[in-house]
């Protein structure tokens, strides 16, 4: 029954973002009376994009600090609908987890994440990221109390750097815990770079390196530095869908005597519309 309901869902918000994508794109047509060929529908000459994408990992490690969530396998899924003129984006993430009960408290597993934020890029290459999530952890339902919200800053500059384009960031994250959370809270101060290698037409290697300082660790009383590295592979199928695997994330303890340095491994799939 639990994993009906968490399909039914899926597949439910999967139906209305392409709704939206589709219908948004055909008003426009309408409104010029031109038919719209399929071909430009998933162009990226359009009022709004739909990001879908899925992926299972090995365990559940908190994305900023590393932190275990979960050291079993999940399935995390994500839905991301931008208004691409303005950057404004919408986001629908959650992770389910293999062991445990929906409705168990101590099994963070299992959560969902409400996100509202701007992203944009210049043509000089500044980008940044801003934006605030609600955390809905277990027990599910208790809006106000048991959950997080976490306000997100990012700021980067695209640069050159022998003849690669490598992305060099700034970033604050801010973890507040609600009434009854599990949490203690958090603020993690942050530097680093990505950029993706393009092998071929078909096949590219995002990598990631990121140095933090962790205020308080999530509720562990003591803050310290830590270093996070990402490297994987996509595999473009389709002009709209990539299958992003094998790809590692590893935490490294860098002086966060009570934080055990710890790695991730996932894949999954993007749908880009």
């Amino acid at each position: 029954m639990k994993s009906n309901f968490v399909r039914n869902i899926w597949m439910t918000l999967v139906a209305i973002v392409t709704f939206i994508n589709l219908n948004s794109t055909l008003l426009g047509a309408e409104m010029t009376n031109t038919p719209v060929p399929m071909a430009k529908m998933l162009s990226t000459n359009k009022m709004f994009s739909v990001d879908i994408s899925s992926i299972g990992s090995t365990k559940y490690l908190q994305w900023e600090t590393g932190l275990p969530l979960h050291e079993g396998p999940v399935i995390q899924n994500e839905v991301i609908v931008t208004h691409v003129p303005t950057g404004l984006y919408l986001d629908l993430w959650n992770s389910y987890a293999f062991s445990g009960k929906l409705s168990e408290y101590e099994n963070y597993g299992n959560e969902i994440d409400f996100i509202f934020g701007w992203s944009k890029t210049t043509e000089k290459g500044w980008n940044w990221d801003v934006g605030m999530a609600y955390i809905n952890e277990p027990p599910f339902g208790t809006w106000g109390k048991n959950d997080s919200i976490w306000p997100y800053v990012k700021f980067g500059k695209n640069q050159k750097v022998l003849g690669q384009e490598v992305n060099f960031y700034g970033r604050f994250d801010s973890y507040t815990p609600l009434r009854g959370s599990g949490y203690k809270g958090d603020k993690i101060f942050s530097l680093g770079t990505e950029t993706t290698f393009e092998v071929t037409s078909w096949l590219s290697v995002p990598v990631k390196s990121d140095f933090g300082y962790v205020t308080e660790g999530m509720g562990m009383n003591t803050g310290g530095f830590r270093w996070k590295g990402q490297i994987g592979t996509e595999w473009k199928v389709l002009s709209w869908m990539k299958i992003t695997f094998p790809t590692a994330t590893v935490y490294r303890d860098l002086g966060w005597n009570e934080y055990k340095s710890d790695w991730m491994f996932w894949g999954g799939f993007k749908i880009s519309l």
